[in-house]
Order: structure tokens, then C-alpha cells, then sequence
């Protein structure tokens, strides 16, 4: 791998705080440019870098993440006097649309978990996934010691922030039952595996996800761990909670990140009035 990539990607972890999946996005991206110039990333040039964008057929929001790693790659370089100027300083990043989260109803909610009654890891760990809105990369990685409190989780999330999330009656008794029969029980995470990270990946759950999906009837290409963190914020939202009850469990920084959420009842509520005499009329 390129030494001056390597260097970057320390960086990012050692000091930005980077996680490992950003990491690991990072080294992607980067990378898949490098193969596609033919040469040395470092000689790139601004046209490189709007010839890698276009060619490659990215959609608008891949596009936007993809130009951030390079972007954040050669303003490293530059700023460490590795190379002599930034050719990503002007190029632009590519418009995005407005994409609303997608959603499960709580009718097919309940028929995935219902899917995966017969595997107690599985039905708590999405039981726990609908009642709190965890990434799934927090959910996975939840230490043992996280559930010591069963009223509530702490979890730590983006930037090393922690923050309590509320367990309702339902996850606590599949948290009960599912410690039980927890293998091995001597680990120190709560969904413990016998890979090399010592916790079931976010690989392995995506896949564990979608198999239940199909099992409830539901095409799996509509579900991820993401639509069920989706799912919990809009169906909160629709049930009457507040935005900053919803930005605070879901661990986000900024309100502006919760506020899509409200698009998507807005589309419901405007879905509504075509219904009224009114609107017939017109």
C-alpha cells in the first residue's frame, strides 16, 4: 500500500478519532483511485480527481463521500509539506438530492422479529435494535458491562460519546432470556463470536438481518440494521416524541441530522389532506 496513505490513515486514528469503519472507507476510497489513476496518488492532479468522479458512475451521495476522503487525503499532504499544493481545493462536490431515510411499518417490524423468535441472540438483538435506534456498529461492539443497568444501555458512540438509552420492558426479558444461553459466557462483549474481533461483525448481523426478512416474506433488499434505526426514529416521531428526545437517543450531534425525519411526516401528513372534501373539489 502507498506509505503516504498509510501515514494519512494513522493520522485519522490517532489524531481526528477516527473510527475503523471510517478508517476503513478511507483506505477503500483512496485506493480504488489509485488503482484507476495508474500511478502514484500523490501526482494526481485536479482533472484526476473530476475524471475519477465522473467516470466511474457514483451516485451524487457516494460521489460527495468518496471526494471527502481525497479531499481530507491531499489536505494532509499538503499541510505535512509532502506535496506542493492541494489538486483537490477546487473541485467541487456533487449535488445531493434530498434522500429521506427509508422505513419499515410496524406491522413488518414485528413480522421480522417474529422471524427470529427461535434464535434468542438474533430476537433480542433486534427487539434491542427497534427499541433503541443503535447503529449497528454500537450494537455489535456493546461490552457485557453495557447492560449492567437493565433499566437502561450505555452506549458509546460517534466521537467517543456516551449516552443512555432507555431498554423497555420487552427488550429487558429478551435480554434476560438471551443471557442464558450466551456462548462463550466468559467474553466480555455482549454478542461474543469466535472471529478474530471477539464480537459477531456488523457483516454477520447484516446478513442475520436479512435472512429474517425473508423468512417474514419481506425482500431482504429492503431491510439493513439501518431501517430499523429508521423505523424506531420515525415511529417515535409519529407517536408524538420530540425531536430533541429522538436526536438524544439516536446520538446525534447536530438537530439538523434528526430534523429529515419530520420530511417524512410531512409526506404522510400531506398524503392525508389529498383526502379532504376540499381537496376533492379542486
Amino acid at each position: 500500500m502507498n506509505l503516504l496513505v498509510i501515514r494519512f490513515l494513522e493520522m485519522q486514528a490517532a489524531e481526528k478519532g477516527a473510527s475503523p469503519n471510517t478508517i476503513s472507507a478511507y483506505m477503500r476510497d483512496l485506493l480504488e483511485f489509485e488503482k484507476s489513476l495508474g500511478r502514484a496518488l500523490e501526482t494526481a492532479d485536479a482533472n484526476d480527481i473530476r475524471a475519477f468522479m465522473a467516470k466511474r458512475g457514483f451516485s451524487s451521495r457516494t460521489g460527495a463521500r468518496r471526494l471527502a476522503a481525497v479531499r481530507s487525503f491531499f489536505r494532509f499532504a499538503h499541510e505535512e509539506r509532502l506535496i506542493y499544493s492541494n489538486p483537490a481545493e477546487g473541485v467541487e462536490p456533487p449535488k445531493l438530492g434530498k434522500q429521506l431515510p427509508k422505513f419499515l411499518s410496524v406491522a413488518d417490524v414485528e413480522k421480522i422479529i417474529a422471524a427470529a423468535k427461535q434464535d434468542a441472540r438474533l430476537d433480542f438483538m433486534l427487539e434491542l435494535l427497534y427499541a433503541t435506534g443503535l447503529r449497528v456498529s454500537e450494537l455489535v461492539s456493546l461490552p457485557l458491562k453495557a447492560v449492567i443497568k437493565t433499566e437502561s444501555l450505555e452506549v458509546m458512540g460517534k466521537g467517543s460519546k456516551e449516552r443512555m438509552v432507555p431498554l423497555n420492558d420487552s427488550a429487558r426479558e429478551k435480554l434476560a432470556s438471551y443471557l442464558k444461553s450466551r456462548k462463550p459466557a466468559s467474553s466480555k462483549w455482549l454478542f461474543p463470536s469466535y472471529g478474530a474481533s471477539g464480537h459477531l461483525t456488523r457483516d454477520g448481523f447484516f446478513k442475520l438481518v436479512k435472512n429474517a426478512a425473508a423468512r417474514a416474506g419481506i425482500s431482504p433488499e429492503l431491510v439493513s440494521p439501518h431501517t430499523f434505526r429508521h423505523s424506531f426514529a420515525s415511529h417515535l416521531l409519529a407517536n408524538g416524541a420530540d425531536l430533541r428526545s429522538i436526536q438524544a437517543m439516536l446520538g446525534h450531534s447536530d438537530i439538523s441530522t434528526t430534523q429529515i425525519y419530520t420530511h417524512i411526516q410531512a409526506e404522510k401528513l400531506a398524503g392525508a389532506m389529498a383526502s379532504h372534501p376540499l381537496a376533492k373539489k379542486g
